[in-house]
C-alpha cells in the first residue's frame, strides 16, 4: 500500500475545514525535487482548488500504458503529463527541472478547476469574454479555452509578475478564481517561480 501523506492547507472557510485527503504517489523516484518541497508548493493553494482531488502520481514508465487503458487510444509519446476527469487523478510522467514541475503541477490542477471546481456561469464568462480578448500568456495556451484557464492558473501561482502583462486574465484569476483564498506566493521554503 502506498504511503498517504495528508496535506493540511491553512485556509479553513470552506466545509472540508482546511484538511484535503490526496495521494502523492511516486515522486520518490525522481530525484529533482523533495516530496516535501512538493506537498508545500500544495499548501500555498486554496484548500477549495484541491477538495475531491484524488491523486498526484509520477510515474515515467506508464505513460503509454496509462493513455492506452484510461483513455482508449494512441498515446502523444510527447505528453509530460495530463488530467484523468473520471478518475479526478493527475499523471506527470516527465520531469526535468523543478521549474517544469511546478509548471505542470499547477497547469494540471488548473485543468481540475476548470472542469469540476468553477460553476458554469464563471466558466462560461472565461470562455465568450476573456479567453477571445485577454491575449495570451503562452502560444500553448491559445490551443483552447481549457488550455489557456490552466497556463493563467499555473502562471498566476507561480509568476504573477509576468501573468500581469495579460491584464484581463490576471484579473479574472485574481477577482474570480483567487477571490478571498490568501493566496501565499512566497512561503518559506518554497520557491514556485519559474
Amino acid at each position: 500500500m502506498p504511503k498517504t501523506r495528508m496535506i493540511k492547507l491553512t485556509d479553513s472557510d470552506i466545509e472540508i475545514d482546511g484538511k484535503v485527503r490526496l495521494w502523492l504517489s511516486g515522486f520518490g523516484q525522481q530525484k529533482i525535487i523533495s516530496v516535501n518541497a512538493i506537498i508545500k508548493a500544495l499548501q500555498v493553494l486554496p484548500a477549495k482548488h484541491l477538495a475531491g482531488l484524488r491523486e498526484i502520481r509520477y510515474n515515467p514508465n506508464r505513460l503509454l500504458q496509462s493513455l492506452t487503458y484510461y483513455l482508449n487510444m494512441i498515446p502523444n509519446k510527447r505528453s509530460r503529463d495530463d488530467f484523468v476527469q473520471n478518475r479526478r487523478q493527475i499523471n506527470i510522467y516527465e520531469c526535468k527541472s523543478e521549474k517544469q514541475l511546478f509548471h505542470t503541477l499547477y497547469h494540471e490542477i488548473g485543468h481540475y478547476i476548470y472542469f469540476f471546481i468553477i460553476d458554469s456561469d464563471i466558466k462560461k464568462e472565461w470562455v465568450t469574454q476573456v479567453y477571445p480578448k485577454g491575449g495570451f500568456i503562452t502560444t500553448y495556451a491559445k490551443k483552447n479555452a481549457a488550455e489557456d484557464f490552466a497556463e493563467c492558473y499555473s502562471y498566476y501561482v507561480s509568476q504573477p509578475e509576468k501573468m500581469m502583462a495579460v491584464d484581463l486574465k490576471y484579473r479574472f484569476m485574481r477577482d474570480k478564481i483567487f477571490a478571498n483564498s490568501g493566496l501565499k506566493r512566497n512561503q518559506p521554503g518554497v520557491d514556485i517561480s519559474l
